[in-house]
């Protein structure tokens, strides 16, 4: 199987060194056929709210009619090391839509499960439309799950379970429909827990804390993809966890908060 590497194009160069560049590296497409570049792969999510670039991730390729993209075989597998390193491909006039997405799994169609048992961080980009005369893929990803994040009088140093949750499910890359599985119990494995976007609430939320155990009723909420939900706990007199706070954002690090939602007293 013949491998394409191609390395990603730094942007603040001169658009005629680019070219000269490009020039030089690969003639420019005729005949109505070019391989497939991709330019990036990132994640919103880097300390300042910039991209963070996903170097490990898997693509699928299909026409229009649903069907994979003649001379691919999906899904490809793309890694970065000096460049984007995956199998080639030829487009053509053909239009080709790519949908990409993390972790890379050998999935036989176009549906990603997901399984919340052990957690994991799943991304999907939207429909990447190509072809021959437009072969440069940019692809940005987005979190598909939701990330709630626990406190108990501002410590971190807890971990929790929650029940009666959907504990995996189905994500159609063409479609963007995310689709949940069987309900039950889903573990973490510090004070934050990734769970599925959907309706929630009177769910049991087994929290461990200072060698004790205690159980909390999570409100209801509709939970959004790509959200975190930050939960602020406090010692009641009688043993119990008070909420003393709500608060949402984008699920990364340096954006402001959506909103604050405070209990009524």
């Amino acid at each position: 199987m013949k491998i394409d590497i191609y390395k990603p194009v730094v942007l603040f160069l001169l658009p005629a060194v680019l070219a000269g560049c490009s020039s030089e590296r690969e003639p420019f497409p005729q005949g109505g056929k070019a391989g497939l570049r991709i330019e990036i792969c990132s994640s919103r999510g880097g300390t300042d709210g910039s991209p963070t670039l996903v170097k490990d991730f898997g693509m699928v390729l299909l026409d229009d009619t649903g069907g994979g993209y003649a001379g691919a075989v999906n899904p490809l597998h793309v890694t970065y090391g000096e460049g984007w390193i995956f199998p080639e491909v030829t487009l053509t006039e053909t239009p080709c839509r790519l949908f990409a997405f993390s972790p890379f799994a050998a999935i036989p169609g176009k549906e990603l499960p997901l399984s919340l048992v052990p957690q994991t961080d799943y991304l999907a980009s939207g429909e990447i439309r190509l072809d021959w005369q437009n072969r440069s893929a940019d692809i940005g990803m987005e979190h598909l799950l939701c990330l709630l994040e626990f406190t108990i009088e501002g410590s971190s140093a807890c971990t929790l379970s929650v029940e009666g949750v959907p504990t995996g499910g189905t994500y159609d890359l063409a479609g963007g429909k995310l689709s949940a599985g069987e309900k039950g119990t889903v573990p973490s494995e510090g004070n934050t827990l990734l769970l599925l976007p959907g309706k929630a609430g009177n769910n049991r939320v087994v929290i461990r804390f200072q060698e004790n155990t205690y159980g909390w009723l999570l409100p209801a909420v509709t939970l959004e993809a790509g959200k975190r939900y930050g939960y602020a706990l406090s010692l009641g007199k009688e043993g119990g966890l008070i909420l003393s706070g709500v608060s949402v954002r984008p699920w990364q690090e340096g954006e402001d908060y959506n909103g604050t939602i405070k209990p009524n007293k």
